[in-house]
């Protein structure tokens, strides 16, 4: 069984096959080991799934776009601005394209999110790397 309930979208790559739909969870399942990894932090069904250069992008009814790490199933960033459930995901011109049931489609400059979930990922290693350091020090 792929999924608990019933599944809205499924995105397949060399690698793996991504499951979603109602519920709020995302599975992937290694294509060679059958290995299962669980990607949790949305609210509501997942409508869409869309893998671009190693990373899961996933529309949700909570009206959040999330973009995840494939390998470490973390939360990269969030797309915020629809007032309604996403229902839909396409990357064309460089950019992201969202469609909601706010009867809006956004378009996100896809290379300023890149730079966005970049710095994000610097701040949380060094802010990682100061954490140790300070725990040397008090021991």
């Amino acid at each position: 069984m792929a999924s608990k309930e019933a599944i809205m979208c499924i995105r397949v790559t060399e690698e793996s096959i991504f499951v979603a739909g109602c519920e709020s969870n995302i599975r992937a399942y290694d294509i060679e080991t059958g290995d299962t990894k669980l990607y949790e932090g949305h609210k509501g069904w997942i409508y869409d799934l869309q893998v671009h250069e190693e990373r899961l992008y996933s529309a949700c009814d909570d009206s959040i776009v999330i973009i995840w790490d494939v390998e470490s199933c973390r939360m990269l960033y969030k797309l915020v601005g629809h007032e309604n459930g996403v229902t839909s995901i396409a990357f064309a011109f460089n950019d992201i394209y969202t469609g909601s049931f706010d009867h809006h489609v956004f378009c996100w400059d896809y290379p300023e999110i890149i730079d966005r979930v970049e710095e994000k990922e610097m701040m949380r290693a060094e802010d990682i790397e100061t954490r140790q350091f300070e725990t040397y020090w008090k021991v």
